[in-house]
């Protein structure tokens, strides 16, 4: 008897308490997401698009709520990346009617109560440390990123912390790149895929 097949909502599941299944879901998912991202290429940076949805992802892997219904976490990701994609095409259109919308389809997600399992208290410490190591205006900008990111787009957090939004994402993938060298110092395996 061979063991079950772990789906990508079982590997998302386990994010905030597995530190390789963020890695594997994102395998599984990323290259998915960009494929839907080729009608709006010209437009838009995909790479950014994607990396952003997937920060948002991991945030909502350690919130504490779980999602409901079949490939759940696989559904909520083309949400978000729709959603970041579409801040950007506003943002960028200054004249005309909305952004087309790169997935008309709905993808609505339920989001139930707090998960099952606590958090990973070690891995928490651990992020959270690489995160107050992050040096000056990289520190400035991934936190507003963290803490507004919902909030706001890219362009308002860079009025916010006063800089050009070009400026404010060259701070966050330095950020960026500084956290994912620390995790890695600090035994969290990240992937080629962070780099």
């Amino acid at each position: 008897m061979g063991e079950p097949e772990v789906t990508l909502d079982d590997l998302f599941r386990r994010i905030a308490g597995d530190e390789g299944a963020f890695t594997a879901w994102m395998r599984a998912v990323e290259v998915p997401l960009r494929a839907k991202l080729r009608s709006v290429s010209s437009e838009v940076d995909v790479e950014a698009m994607v990396q952003e949805a997937l920060l948002r992802m991991w945030g909502i892997a350690h919130s504490g709520r779980t999602l409901e219904g079949p490939d759940a976490s696989f559904r909520l990701a083309r949400a978000v990346v729709r959603n970041v994609v579409n801040e950007e095409l506003r943002r960028l259109r200054r004249h005309g009617g909305p952004p087309a919308d790169p997935w008309p389809e709905g993808d609505e997600v339920e989001i139930a109560g707090p998960a099952s399992e606590p958090p990973d208290p070690l891995l928490r410490r651990i992020i959270l440390g690489c995160l107050d190591k992050v040096p000056g205006i990289p520190a400035q900008a991934i936190r507003a990123r963290i803490e507004l990111g919902h909030l706001l787009s890219d362009r308002g957090i860079a009025v916010r912390l006063q800089m050009r939004t070009n400026t404010l994402l060259k701070n966050i993938g330095r950020a960026r790149r500084f956290l994912a060298q620390c995790l890695e110092e600090n035994g969290v395996r990240l992937g080629e895929v962070w780099r």
